[in-house]
């Protein structure tokens, strides 16, 4: 997966922090000046968002850059944060059925709150392990809007 940032810091000398616009199913609406339907604030929040990439071909703050992230990560990290908490509230509603249909949904509620709270930890531990963000290619755009890669 590819994406065209923006460099807004420098962390070390390996690493900088970039920003994005995010790109939603909304976009073309709001690009036209079309009146929100308010799906967008309340799913998506900003329509920027930053991350850490890694910097080793040397871009500067202020730069426009492609930065490229793993599709296999961005993939399983939605299958992770999404499938399990349905596959666990599934589990506990069976479980907790077996043993009371009365309380079936207060065990799915808790499956997935159980289910978020480990991916949260697992999130928390994880962050400097996973594979992240790369910047690929520094690309200076001029005045006239055309871009010139270097």
């Amino acid at each position: 997966m590819t994406a065209k940032c923006t460099v807004v810091s420098i962390k070390n000398s390996k690493t900088a922090i970039v920003c994005a616009e995010r790109k939603s199913a909304c976009a073309e609406c709001h690009a036209n000046g079309g009146k929100s339907c308010g799906a967008c604030d309340i799913f998506l929040g900003d329509d920027k968002f930053t991350a850490e990439a890694d910097n080793s071909i040397g871009a500067k703050t202020g730069d426009n850059v492609i930065v490229e992230s793993p599709s296999g990560y961005v993939i399983g990290a939605a299958a992770l944060l999404f499938l399990l908490p349905i596959a666990v509230a599934a589990l506990c509603y069976g479980a907790v059925y077996l043993l009371s249909a009365e309380y079936a949904p207060f065990g799915a509620l808790g499956g997935v709150i159980l289910s978020y709270a480990v991916i949260f930890a697992l999130e928390k531990t994880a962050k400097n392990k996973r594979n992240k963000m790369k910047i690929v290619k520094i690309i200076n755009e001029k005045s006239d809007g055309t871009e010139n890669a270097e």
